[in-house]
């Protein structure tokens, strides 16, 4: 079973079509296209992107020119979105399209306790999820899932970047917890989780280290992931400020952060963080370069000679 989900030509609604089985042959296929009905766009506001959750009951994330979004989950019967936060309600403003997403996953259970043995950010509670993306005008934005299941949206502009330049790419990975990998209770201390996203601007390359407080339990301390009351804020701070420019006749293309190594007995981390940049050659050269920089817990930047 699956959904696949791609833009109409003229970027005015959403197509979906299922994977189904043939029941006189077992031949696999796709059904016929469906649009979603609630998905409301037009040639000034076109639909420009799209992203999938990766958990169980997936949701999908449908963005706009202007950065707005709506969000679909997908239950049992998966031709058949339901809306959970429509994109009307969103405010066009001044914050520009969205140039970087990560969908945030929920915390893993196992004997029916949270488990975190993996690279975070998790949403603390089970089941649920959020979605992290970052505007052109620098914004940071977070749609979490509420305990009714509702997105709710906080926001934040990060200290140390120029106002008044657009945000030309961006990319965000998680990063190891140790303190959600060993706790499930959290004896009145802050609930709080790392998510590490790169933004370029103006020939500019800024490392963000973004916090995302989910809330605070009960002063006693008795108190679990699933009874924590949740208020969350994401704020972030910049960790790197470098320049760098292209090299004559490429262009910058794509941006990638590549997550640190984290092994799975011990929970070590047994590799830095990567991150990779993609460039364009000019077409008497054709094809890429790829530049990448290794993130050490100190900051340092190791940066590796580009290849064809």
């Amino acid at each position: 079973m699956g959904t696949i989900a791609y833009i109409a030509h003229d970027g005015c609604s959403v197509q979906m079509r299922t994977l189904r089985a043939n029941p006189v042959d077992g031949i696999w296929g796709l059904s016929e296209p469906t649009t979603v009905p609630e998905i409301h766009a037009s040639l000034f506001n076109p639909i420009v992107q799209l992203a999938w959750s990766d958990t169980d009951r997936p949701h999908l994330a449908v963005m706009d020119y202007h950065g707005c979004v709506d969000i679909f989950s997908f239950g049992q019967s998966l031709n058949s979105p339901v809306l959970r936060h429509d994109r009307r309600l969103d405010t066009m403003a001044h914050y520009g399209g969205v140039v970087a997403c990560h969908w945030l996953q929920p915390a893993p259970l196992e004997g029916g306790n949270p488990r975190f043995e993996s690279c975070g950010p998790f949403h603390p509670l089970p089941g649920r999820s959020a979605f992290v993306y970052m505007t052109e005008a620098g914004v940071l934005k977070m749609l979490w899932m509420h305990r009714d299941y509702s997105f709710r949206l906080v926001t934040h502009r990060p200290d140390g970047i120029n106002k008044l330049t657009a945000v030309e790419h961006a990319s965000f990975c998680g990063h190891d917890s140790k303190f959600h990998r060993t706790l499930t209770r959290f004896r009145g201390l802050n609930v709080a989780d790392v998510l590490w996203g790169a933004i370029v601007c103006e020939r500019r390359l800024y490392a963000l280290e973004a916090h995302i407080q989910w809330g605070r339990s009960s002063p006693d301390g008795n108190q679990t992931l699933g009874e924590l009351e949740l208020a969350p804020t994401i704020k972030a701070r910049v960790r790197l400020d470098i320049a760098f420019g292209c090299r004559t006749n490429s262009t910058l293309s794509r941006i990638q952060w590549i997550p640190a190594l984290i092994s799975e007995a011990t929970g070590a981390t047994l590799g830095p963080m990567q991150l990779f940049l993609v460039y364009w050659l000019d077409f008497h050269r054709r094809g890429v370069e790829i530049q990448w920089l290794e993130l050490k817990a100190e900051d340092a930047v190791s940066p590796h000679t580009r290849f064809n």
